[in-house]
C-alpha cells in the first residue's frame, strides 16, 4: 500500500505494532512521506501502545489527519481488539461455527437434510471456507448455499460467551478518549454480541451507536455497498454526498471492507492484524 513516490497515494494504510503514526497520518491524503515516519516504534492504540497520548508528539510534524472529520466509524473484531485476544476470539468463533454445522440435523432444520452430510469438523471447514470467501459472512454464505438456519439461534450460539475472552483495555480507552469525534461501531456481527464485547473491553460508553447484522439485514454485509447504505441511513448521512462521506474516518482490518469504504469517499485506515488479508 505504500508507494515510492514523495507522497503516499493509497486511500488507506496499515496500523500495526510499528506503524501507529503512519496509519493516522495517512488518513490525511497526500501528506509528504517524510513527515509521517515515527521517531520510534509504537504499538497499535487498538490493542496496547507505549505512548501516554497517542496523538501527541507522534504527529507533531504531520498535518492533522482528522481535520473536517466528524465521525469515527470502527469495525469491531480485529480492529478494536486484536493480538492474543483477537486470536482467541477467532479460534472460539470458528470452533462454534463448525460445531454448529456438524451437530445440526434435518430434525433441527425443518426437514432440510443438507447439514446431515456434514459429520466432521474437516467437512464443515471445507464447506464453510469458499462460502465465507464469497459472501464475507458465515450465516449469509450458508443460507445462500441452501442451508436452513434459524438466525436467532445461530446468532445466540456462535458468539455465545465470546466476551468472556476479552478484558478491559485501559490503553484502548485512553486512545479513544483522546479523539473528540463521535464514535460508532460498524460490524457484521450481531449487535447484542458487539455490545457485550465493548462492555468487556471497558469502552461501551464511548460509542454513540452500534450497527451490526440487524441494521444491515440478513441479506447484506460489508463490503457490499448496500450494507454501507443501511448504516449511513441510520446515521443520517447521504452515501451519495462526497462531502458528507469525507467527514467520516473508517477503521477496518479487512482489505475488502476498507476498499469499499474508500470508494465511497471516506478516509480509511487499515488496521493490521491476522485477518487483514
Amino acid at each position: 500500500f505504500l508507494h515510492s513516490s514523495p507522497t503516499f497515494q493509497s486511500p488507506f494504510s496499515m496500523i500495526g505494532s510499528r506503524a501507529f503514526s503512519l496509519a493516522f497520518s495517512l488518513a490525511a491524503r497526500g501528506a509528504p512521506a517524510r513527515t509521517l515516519l515515527p521517531q520510534r516504534p509504537l504499538r497499535s492504540p487498538f490493542s496496547s501502545h507505549t505512548a501516554s497520548n497517542p496523538l501527541r508528539g507522534v504527529l507533531r510534524a504531520a498535518p492533522d489527519p482528522f481535520v473536517g472529520v466528524r465521525t469515527l466509524l470502527f469495525d469491531l473484531d480485529g480492529t478494536l481488539y486484536s493480538g492474543d485476544a483477537g486470536d482467541r476470539t477467532k479460534e472460539y468463533m470458528m470452533a462454534r461455527i463448525f460445531r454448529y454445522m456438524v451437530e445440526r440435523t434435518s430434525s433441527d432444520s425443518g426437514g432440510d437434510t443438507k447439514f446431515d452430510a456434514i459429520t466432521t469438523v474437516e467437512e464443515a471447514k471445507a464447506v464453510w471456507l469458499p462460502l465465507f470467501r464469497r459472501y464475507n459472512q458465515s450465516l449469509r454464505g450458508l443460507k445462500a448455499a441452501g442451508y436452513v438456519i434459524d438466525e436467532g439461534r445461530w446468532n445466540a450460539f456462535f458468539r455465545e460467551g465470546m466476551e468472556e475472552l476479552l478484558e478491559r483495555d485501559g490503553a484502548l480507552r485512553a486512545c479513544l478518549e483522546s479523539l473528540p469525534q463521535r464514535k460508532v461501531v460498524f460490524t457484521n456481527a450481531p449487535e447484542a454480541s458487539a455490545r457485550k464485547c465493548l462492555e468487556a473491553l471497558g469502552v461501551s460508553d464511548l460509542f454513540v451507536h452500534v450497527y451490526g447484522a440487524e441494521t444491515m439485514g440478513s441479506e447484506r454485509c460489508k463490503p457490499e455497498r448496500a450494507a454501507f447504505e443501511a448504516v449511513f441511513s441510520a446515521l443520517g448521512v447521504d452515501v451519495d454526498d462526497p462531502g458528507a462521506c469525507a467527514e467520516i474516518c473508517f477503521f477496518e482490518d479487512s482489505v475488502a471492507n476498507a476498499r469499499a469504504g474508500a470508494a465511497l469517499g471516506m478516509r480509511t485506515v487499515l488496521v493490521e492484524c491476522s485477518t487483514a488479508q
